[in-house]
């Protein structure tokens, strides 16, 4: 079997994330809560069309006791050089904020949820399906992605994620 790191899953067929999705199990959201994940969308994806390299973060939601997230989008570049964020006045600029939503063998981030999401945004309609490639390990994790265009469900991509760093939000 092969083992794969973040910067092999980059460059994996797609088939081989496919594979990765479906066999792999849900992270625990309790792993999840307080990091941020360095986030690459495979080619093809179509939120690889204008973020492609980004940064995903997990926090706990005081309100709801939920857990809830965030995407920072990155400036281009390969696998290999560094994340850097594209900023929007005196910080990063956060967007596609989901909640998650636990329920069979992945964790559901749901985009439509999260209350920061425009009602006219096409964000809304974006769900993720997000995977631990070991278990027990939710330090590398794969997601597939789908759009609800109308009464359709149409895969959009796949997501690969690697821990890097704990996150300033929410705590």
């Amino acid at each position: 079997m092969v083992q794969y790191d973040f910067l092999s899953l980059t460059r994996a067929p797609a088939e081989a994330i496919v594979r990765l999705a479906s066999s792999g199990s849900a992270p625990d959201p309790e792993d999840l809560a307080g990091w941020e994940y360095r986030g690459w969308f495979t080619a093809g994806s179509l939120p690889g069309l204008f973020m492609r390299k980004h940064r995903k973060g997990f926090y706990r939601l005081a309100r709801r006791g939920r857990l809830g997230g965030y995407n920072i989008p990155c400036h281009p570049g390969s696998a290999r050089t560094p994340w850097v964020d594209r900023l929007r006045g005196p910080g990063s600029w956060r967007l596609g904020w989901f909640l998650v939503a636990e329920g069979g063998e992945s964790l559901l981030l749901d985009y439509s949820r999260e209350d920061r999401a425009s009602r006219l945004s096409p964000i809304r309609g974006v769900r993720e399906h997000l995977v631990q490639v070991r278990a027990g390990d939710p330090t590398l994790l794969v997601s597939t992605l789908e759009i609800l265009a109308g009464r359709q469900v149409r895969r959009t991509g796949m997501g690969i994620y690697e821990r890097h760093a704990r996150s300033p939000v929410g705590i």
